[in-house]
């Protein structure tokens, strides 16, 4: 038996990614956010506000390990937050999103 990779396009992909953020459970950020702000990065809830209302930025990637790859960007407090997600899917849903947090000026 064969397993084909699923075509998915980036709309159902945010769907399904907003879907996962609402449960904390599913999201691992690397290297881990405190609650708190620390200077100039990103808290917890900018991180998380970013996963349910950002949008993807690009077009998503399957990497070497069949996870889809993807840059989201909200703007929120003259600040852009972005995030790298790495997102590994069973089947349609959405099992686990890893979030490498990065900010930027504007």
């Amino acid at each position: 038996m064969s397993v084909t990779r699923m075509r998915v396009t980036a709309n159902k992909l945010l769907l399904r990614i907003q879907e996962a953020a609402n449960s904390t459970s599913n999201v691992v950020f690397v290297p881990d956010l405190n609650r708190r702000s620390l200077a100039g990065m990103m808290t917890f809830h900018q991180a998380m506000s970013c996963l349910r209302e950002g949008k993807i930025v690009g077009k998503p990637s399957m990497n070497e390990h069949n996870h889809w790859e993807l840059r989201m960007e909200r703007y929120a407090a003259n600040r852009t937050y972005s995030l790298k997600v790495i997102v590994e899917c069973d089947g349609a849903r959405v099992k686990k999103l890893i979030v490498f947090p990065q900010i930027e000026e504007v």
